[in-house]
C-alpha cells in the first residue's frame, strides 16, 4: 500500500534501503521507499510496515506481528561476518493514539523501566490485562504478545 492510499499488486523483487522493486502482471517499476506504507510478502505470509525506529536514521520495514487497535512489531538485523554474525531482535508497539515505541530489546541494553512503562500505558485501559503484565517481572515477549492479542480481540468485540 503506497502513502497516498493506493494499492498495487505484484510481485516484490528487491527492497533496498531507499527503493524497491516491484513487478505487476504488465510492467515492472522502481518504487522510493518513502512512497510506501507497507507491503505483503505471500511467500513469508507476513506484512512489513514503513515506520521509524531508532534516532535519526531513516525508516526501515519492520515485521508486524499483530493488528488492531494495538499494532505489534519485530526488527531483526544481522551484522558481522561467517561465524561471528549476531542477530539483534527488537519488539516494537504502536496504538492509534500512542506513536511507535520499543516494548522489548535482544541484549542487556537498558530502558527496561520505560519500556515497561511504555507497554503500560498501551493496555491502561484494560485492568485485567495490565495485572497479568505486572504480575510478570522479566517481561516475557510471549506474554507481551499474548496481551496484545487478548486486547485486541476484546476490542474487536
Amino acid at each position: 500500500m503506497l502513502r497516498n492510499g493506493d494499492t498495487l499488486r505484484g510481485v516484490v523483487r528487491n527492497v533496498g534501503s531507499n527503493k524497491m522493486e516491484f513487478e505487476t502482471t504488465t510492467t515492472s517499476i522502481t518504487i522510493e521507499n518513502k512512497e510506501i506504507e507497507s507491503y505483503y510478502d505471500s511467500e513469508k505470509e507476513k506484512t512489513f510496515c514503513r515506520r521509524q525506529i531508532h534516532g535519526p536514521s531513516n525508516p526501515v520495514f519492520i515485521t508486524r506481528i499483530t493488528d488492531g487497535p494495538i499494532r505489534m512489531f519485530v526488527y531483526s538485523v544481522s551484522s558481522g561476518y561467517g561465524s561471528s554474525r549476531v542477530t539483534t531482535t527488537n519488539w516494537f508497539a504502536e496504538k492509534n493514539n500512542i506513536p511507535l515505541g520499543e516494548i522489548k530489546a535482544a541484549g542487556l541494553r537498558g530502558g527496561k523501566d520505560e519500556r515497561r512503562e511504555f507497554f503500560r500505558s498501551l493496555i491502561a485501559d484494560n485492568t485485567e490485562l495490565l495485572k497479568r503484565f505486572d504480575e510478570d517481572k522479566k517481561m516475557k515477549i510471549d506474554l507481551m504478545e499474548e496481551l496484545i492479542r487478548e486486547y485486541n480481540r476484546q476490542k474487536g468485540d
